[in-house]
């Protein structure tokens, strides 16, 4: 796995990798069980960090995965590491998908961050440097560990999204 540790139970290891995203043959969205959620992205759909509420909120695919979504927060290490190792499985560099995520975090008044769902914030996987930025961002770069974005400067991130 990305980090070494074994999958918990429940989490999916099924990530499918797709050699070349910029035909029309690429999907809209990925899928992952992880835990007790099911978690979506798009995948080559790019949107703001509050365009991708709305993404999560009214998800084109949710029939298809029988759940509705909201903007993804991530509650424990298991969880992420299941998003990450299945993140790292749909991204190959030079494939024409950057493999960016806005995730459903953001800086408050107050300067902490907190999840849009209104979850606590007790669990988070920032790098070291994550910046000060307003939003919560996942990259392959940090090997999908957070840093922070604005979303006016960052153009090519996708949604990850959570069933409720």
């Amino acid at each position: 796995l990305a980090s070494g540790k074994p999958a918990g139970e429940g989490m999916s290891l099924k990530a499918e990798v797709l050699p070349d995203v910029k035909g029309s043959s690429a999907p809209a969205y990925w899928s992952a069980q992880c835990g007790d959620h099911t978690y979506a992205a798009s995948y080559t759909l790019m949107m703001d960090w509050a365009n991708c509420r709305d993404y999560c909120t009214y998800f084109p695919h949710s029939v298809e995965l029988g759940h509705t979504f909201s903007f993804a927060d991530i509650m424990d290490a298991d969880t992420m590491e299941c998003l990450r190792f299945n993140m790292n499985n749909q991204y190959t560099p030079g494939n024409g998908y950057a493999g960016h995520y806005w995730a459903g975090c953001y800086r408050g008044g107050d300067g902490e961050y907190r999840w849009d769902s209104g979850a606590p914030f007790e669990f988070n996987d920032f790098v070291d440097n994550r910046g000060d930025e307003p939003y919560c961002h996942l990259t392959p770069g940090n090997n999908y560990s957070w840093n922070t974005q604005n979303d006016q400067n960052d153009r090519n991130n996708g949604c990850l999204c959570k069933s409720d």
